[in-house]
């Protein structure tokens, strides 16, 4: 908006809206406020440093439905006070409302935006000088002493002779026009002036005369709205694209997450034929294979029969490697790109809504499919989580859990975790096999779960013991849970994060409430 120009609105605009109850303030766009007030009309306004505006209208742009902070903010303000008289400073398009009964200042910048002050800073509305001559009005570095002088107003002085621009100038300097006008140019913008461009200025703009200051305003300001919204549209639109092929790549690395959860999970049925290949001709091409289970328990497994025995079994546990190799890149692909879809609704603002509804795209885009749990820890009352690497983890929920997850299922060469100097659940980290390393990270994050279930789970730190299950004894008659270690195989002193558990845990049903379910 022209500084001129806005000289003359803000008379007009304050007939309007002084003593009127101001109802609401909504902030529809980023840069886009307006003051609804009890009559049902309202002042807009486009905070922008180039197009900028402040009009009356008697209607408004649609608004969220949830308004932002900045609302809420300015809302507390003024909903229910009043508008009484006001400062204005011209020429740097500022005017301040004395809001009542509460007894402060409401600055309005068209390039900044809203402030509540309790006084308003030093040469506030002082009248600014003007240049002496139309030849120092003309100069180019005379904006920086005279803000007056707008662009709009140096290309008319530039485009008259020099009598012509001397009356210009001393027609605003000291008079009130009677005629406005709006231009309105090829580019979608819209210029409100208190005066009428020359004709070489006029060729590629469309003129429109005002009777008002008020009603150019509203032409101008209609223009810049329908500009910003229309900007906003089809950023809209380039908002919906990226999110959508956001959640598209994310619904697919989360299908590739579970996909090599159950290739991990292959293990259990490799280690079935390892347990029965002594029963069946290793050479032979079958269908299925029945027998115990390491746990005692009868079942039957189908193979491939165009493979043997032998090549089943080494056939799986081959694609529980790769699962476990697969699944760390997986992650970290993951976790990049729930960054992106964070930052995607944080810019978009959505973010705020997104937490309200837990509507996080881990959860909503992707339909989970359901881990596999070995059949050994069917019925024990424990939570599961897998490891950035791969490895199953489980912690025993209460007492008798505890004893059930040592006893029952746990292998001899399964890692057992527990925090160092008091009580606290027992951990498992499972493994495939006696020979099988389990990287630093993976017992780190199984330290710190036992940790988060433990006496150190405020602490920021905890000492955690590792033992073999092998080396971990029940002591006879005491409570369930409790235990001689005979071989600690070393303790990690580990930083305890609570946000650890979700990030790892596995989705199982009667997880967190009750034993795994068969």
């Amino acid at each position: 908006m022209e500084a001129n120009f806005f000289r003359y609105l803000v008379p007009e605009l304050h007939q309007k809206v002084q003593g009127q109850r101001v109802d609401k303030v909504y902030i529809p766009s980023a840069t886009l406020w307006t003051i609804k007030f009890a009559s049902h009309s309202h002042v807009l306004a486009v905070v922008d440093k180039k197009i900028g505006t402040l009009f009356w209208s008697p209607t408004r742009p649609p608004n969220p439905e949830t308004p932002s902070g900045g609302a809420q903010w300015l809302r507390k303000r003024l909903r229910g006070r009043r508008l009484d008289s006001y400062v204005l400073d011209w020429p740097h398009r500022r005017v301040a409302w004395w809001v009542v009964p509460d007894g402060y200042w409401l600055m309005w910048d068209v390039c900044a935006g809203p402030t509540c002050l309790e006084a308003l800073p030093d040469g506030f509305g002082a009248s600014p000088a003007w240049p002496d001559s139309v030849e120092h009005a003309m100069d180019s570095q005379s904006w920086r002493h005279f803000p007056q002088l707008s662009p709009p107003l140096r290309s008319t002085l530039n485009s008259l002779s020099p009598d012509e621009a001397a009356a210009v100038l001393d027609r605003l300097a000291t008079g009130v026009p009677d005629r406005f006008y709006c231009y309105y140019y090829p580019d979608g913008r819209a210029v409100a002036l208190p005066w009428r461009l020359p004709e070489p200025l006029r060729t590629s703009v469309r003129e429109v005369e005002a009777d008002s200051a008020v009603e150019a305003a509203r032409l101008e300001g209609e223009a810049a709205l329908h500009s910003r919204l229309g900007a906003q549209r089809q950023g809209n639109r380039e908002h919906k694209r990226a999110r959508k092929k956001l959640e598209r790549q994310l619904r697919h690395v989360h299908e590739d997450e579970h996909r090599l959860q159950e290739m991990i999970a292959l293990a259990e049925d490799a280690r079935f034929l390892q347990i029965n290949l002594h029963r069946v001709d290793k050479d032979a091409k079958l269908d299925h294979v029945e027998g115990y289970d390491e746990n005692g328990t009868w079942r039957r497994l189908a193979l491939d029969p165009a493979l043997n025995v032998q090549e089943n079994m080494q056939r799986l546990f081959t694609k529980s490697r790769k699962g476990r190799r697969g699944i760390p890149h997986v992650r970290q692909r993951k976790e990049m790109l729930e960054q992106e879809y964070a930052a995607l609704l944080h810019r978009s603002g959505e973010m705020d809504q997104q937490d309200r509804d837990d509507k996080q795209p881990s959860t909503t885009t992707v339909k989970r499919s359901v881990p596999r749990i070995p059949s050994r820890f069917q019925g024990v009352a424990a939570h599961a989580f897998r490891s950035s690497d791969g490895f199953l983890v489980l912690r025993g929920k209460n007492k008798k859990a505890n004893h059930a997850l040592l006893t029952k299922a746990a292998r001899p060469f399964d890692l057992w975790l527990h925090t160092q100097g008091g009580p606290g659940a027992h951990v498992i980290l499972v493994r495939d096999h006696q020979g099988q390393e389990v990287p630093q990270r993976s017992l780190d994050e199984a330290a710190c779960l036992a940790a988060l279930a433990s006496h150190a789970s405020q602490a920021d730190k905890a000492e955690v013991m590792v033992a073999l299950v092998r080396n971990v004894r029940p002591v006879k008659g005491a409570a369930p849970g409790q235990v001689r270690v005979d071989v600690v195989q070393q303790t990690l002193l580990v930083t305890v994060d609570a946000a650890l558990e979700q990030q790892l845990r596995l989705d199982v049903p009667g997880a967190g409430t009750s034993s795994f379910a068969k």
